[in-house]
């Protein structure tokens, strides 16, 4: 599996994933699925880029953020994943740098934590030595992936929703934690 750009030479391959998740009545993992329709797929492209670089991001939105699709070898795209590069205090709080949302058919088939890794990575290719990962409560197969892949538990958090947010840290180079509460990354 590989993580790539988001390129016009796959467009077939992204509608079937984008169409999957709308015909499940989910609501989209990574959130900027649905941010940024593909309805128009060449607009959709070069927004995605414009957001990478710091461009028309709108006000709510963190300065800039990475988007990848993780694809097999024949191309299938089995995730969407979204790199922030640093993060507001909703951020911090309930979102943390990385999303992602594993393609529904291709749940339970062990891909979720290589999806992880290659998106920590990638962080990391990115100058983020300190890498916050957030997950429901409930969503007992995400916070077992991001306990395997060695995800040091911070404190929780409550959103607006009640909904309980559970917070890992990935650090480079180890697994050393030494504060329950990092600082905002500015």
């Amino acid at each position: 599996m590989l993580l790539v750009k988001p390129t016009i030479n796959l467009r077939k391959e992204y509608m079937d994933y984008y169409n999957e998740w709308k015909n499940t009545g989910e609501a989209s993992i990574p959130w900027l699925v649905e941010t940024v329709p593909p309805h128009d797929f060449e607009y959709m492209i070069k927004t995605l880029n414009e957001f990478e670089n710091g461009l028309h991001i709108p006000i709510k939105w963190l300065p800039s953020n990475s988007t990848y699709w993780a694809v097999d070898e024949s191309n299938k795209i089995i995730s969407v994943v979204n790199i922030r590069h640093k993060l507001t205090q909703k951020l911090f709080d309930f979102g943390g740098h990385i999303g992602y949302g594993i393609c529904p058919s291709q749940r339970g088939k062990g891909l979720s934590k290589e999806v992880f890794n290659l998106s920590l990575k990638k962080a990391n290719d990115l100058g983020i030595d300190e890498v916050l990962a957030v997950c429901h409560d409930n969503n007992i197969a995400s916070r077992r992936t991001l306990i395997s892949c060695g995800g040091l538990e911070d404190s929780y958090r409550i959103d607006e929703n009640k909904n309980v947010l559970r917070r890992f840290w990935f650090i480079k180079g180890g697994n050393e934690f030494d504060s329950f509460e990092r600082q905002i990354q500015s």
